[in-house]
Order: structure tokens, then sequence, then C-alpha cells
């Protein structure tokens, strides 16, 4: 990598809004990096949801219309 190219993943994490990027391997969808916002927010940790499925950290809540 050029010394000069971005980080993006450092930038996504220091964005103040709430992201989570996702890998679109359906039915997977890998937990690529999330900013900083999106962990505090949901209470998890980068390194705790970082190359799991969506699904597998927020599993789905048939009762939670």
């Amino acid at each position: 990598m050029d010394k000069a190219s971005p980080d993006f993943k450092n930038i996504i994490k220091s964005l103040p809004g709430l992201y989570l990027i996702i890998e679109p391997n359906a039915p997977k969808y890998t937990i690529v990096c999330a900013s900083d916002a999106y962990t505090r927010q949901t209470l998890t940790k980068q390194d705790e949801i970082k190359g799991k499925g969506l699904f597998e950290v927020f599993p789905d809540n048939p009762e939670d219309k």
C-alpha cells in the first residue's frame, strides 16, 4: 500500500455517525468494521464483532415487531 493512501477503516471508525460496514456475502453478511459511535450505541466492541456474521452478532428476535 502506498504511504499516501488513506486508511479507510480508521476513517470510518472515526466518523460521528452510526456506520456498520458489511461484506455482502449472503447469507452471512460479514462485519468488516464499525464506527466508534456505532459500537458505543450498540454496546459492542470492535474486536468482538469484526469478522462475524451480522445475524450472529445481532440475532433476529421474532417477538420484536
